[in-house]
Protein backbone atom coordinates (compact mmCIF):
# COMPACT_ATOMS: atom_id res chain seq x y z
CA UNK A 1 0.00 0.00 0.00
CA UNK A 2 2.81 2.35 0.77
CA UNK A 3 4.59 1.71 -2.50
CA UNK A 4 1.28 2.30 -4.69
CA UNK A 5 0.54 5.52 -2.68
CA UNK A 6 4.53 6.39 -2.98
CA UNK A 7 4.53 5.45 -6.65
CA UNK A 8 1.42 7.32 -7.64
CA UNK A 9 2.47 10.20 -5.38
CA UNK A 10 5.66 11.46 -7.29
CA UNK A 11 4.48 11.40 -10.76
CA UNK A 12 1.33 12.58 -9.96
CA UNK A 13 3.07 16.10 -8.06
CA UNK A 14 4.63 16.05 -11.20
CA UNK A 15 2.17 16.03 -13.80
CA UNK A 16 0.18 18.76 -11.65
CA UNK A 17 2.96 20.84 -11.54
CA UNK A 18 2.88 20.51 -15.85
CA UNK A 19 -0.57 21.10 -15.90
CA UNK A 20 -0.79 24.60 -13.73
CA UNK A 21 2.80 25.34 -14.95
CA UNK A 22 0.95 25.63 -18.58
CA UNK A 23 3.91 23.05 -19.72
CA UNK A 24 1.64 20.56 -20.41
CA UNK A 25 -0.86 20.77 -23.94
CA UNK A 26 -4.45 21.57 -22.91
CA UNK A 27 -5.63 18.28 -24.13
CA UNK A 28 -3.54 16.44 -22.01
CA UNK A 29 -4.99 18.54 -18.82
CA UNK A 30 -8.17 16.53 -17.70
CA UNK A 31 -6.42 13.57 -18.17
CA UNK A 32 -3.55 15.02 -15.94
CA UNK A 33 -6.06 15.68 -13.27
CA UNK A 34 -8.08 12.30 -13.37
CA UNK A 35 -6.01 10.16 -14.03
CA UNK A 36 -3.96 10.36 -10.44
CA UNK A 37 -7.44 11.08 -9.10
CA UNK A 38 -8.49 7.39 -10.26
CA UNK A 39 -5.38 5.65 -9.64
CA UNK A 40 -6.04 6.88 -5.77
CA UNK A 41 -9.29 6.21 -5.42
CA UNK A 42 -8.51 2.07 -6.76
CA UNK A 43 -5.68 2.32 -4.51
CA UNK A 44 -8.18 3.20 -1.64
CA UNK A 45 -10.73 0.70 -2.83
CA UNK A 46 -7.94 -2.08 -2.99
CA UNK A 47 -7.25 -1.90 0.51
CA UNK A 48 -10.91 -1.47 1.85
CA UNK A 49 -11.74 -4.52 -0.25
CA UNK A 50 -8.99 -6.70 0.88
CA UNK A 51 -9.82 -5.64 5.14
CA UNK A 52 -13.31 -6.73 3.97
CA UNK A 53 -12.39 -9.77 3.00
CA UNK A 54 -10.66 -10.61 5.88
CA UNK A 55 -13.02 -9.22 8.52
CA UNK A 56 -13.05 -12.17 10.19
CA UNK A 57 -9.87 -14.01 9.95
CA UNK A 58 -7.66 -11.81 12.29
CA UNK A 59 -7.83 -14.64 15.30
CA UNK A 60 -6.91 -17.34 11.89
CA UNK A 61 -3.87 -15.20 11.02
CA UNK A 62 -2.78 -14.65 14.21
CA UNK A 63 -2.79 -18.15 15.03
CA UNK A 64 -1.08 -18.81 11.86
CA UNK A 65 1.55 -16.09 12.66
CA UNK A 66 2.36 -17.68 15.90
CA UNK A 67 2.85 -20.97 14.90
CA UNK A 68 4.87 -20.19 11.80
CA UNK A 69 7.62 -17.62 13.87
CA UNK A 70 7.43 -19.73 16.95
CA UNK A 71 6.42 -16.44 19.20
CA UNK A 72 4.88 -16.16 22.13
CA UNK A 73 2.54 -13.39 23.83
CA UNK A 74 5.34 -11.88 26.10
CA UNK A 75 3.81 -8.30 24.81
Amino acid sequence: MIVWFSLLGVPSVIMLISVFAGQADIQDGPLALVLPAGMVAFGVALVKFGRWLGRSEETAIVAFLKSTLETTDAA
